[in-house]
């Protein structure tokens, strides 16, 4: 694996946990958004990535580097758990984020 490879996974890792951070933080602070419900769904849904970037993207990274798991059995039982946990988070978010987008459409043309 070359050094390279490493720095592109991290510095990929370091771009989606600042790029959700300030999501996030720049949500809070604009009070006339924090009134709306699809605002909350969204800082949902980038604190789900971030963590994803936290989580799951380093240690997907160092199996992929390493090409082994070398993380440990605990680890590796918790992985899972942690991947698809957030995906079943990330979609959630997705669902509610369009079901409140449709239910706002609606109540405007009636």
């Amino acid at each position: 694996m070359a050094f390279n490879e490493l720095s592109g996974y991290l510095d990929m890792i370091q771009f989606l946990e600042r790029g959700n951070l300030l999501t996030v933080v720049a949500l809070l602070r604009c009070p006339k958004l924090r009134s709306h419900a699809t605002t909350l769904f969204v800082i949902s849904l980038a604190i789900s990535d971030l963590l994803f970037a936290a989580v799951n993207l380093p240690l997907t990274a160092s199996r992929y580097v390493q090409e082994e798991w070398v993380l440990g059995a605990t680890v590796c039982r918790l992985f899972p758990f942690f991947f698809y946990g957030n995906v079943a988070a990330s979609l959630m978010n997705m669902v509610a984020i369009t079901i409140n987008s449709l239910k706002g459409q609606k109540s405007e043309g009636n």
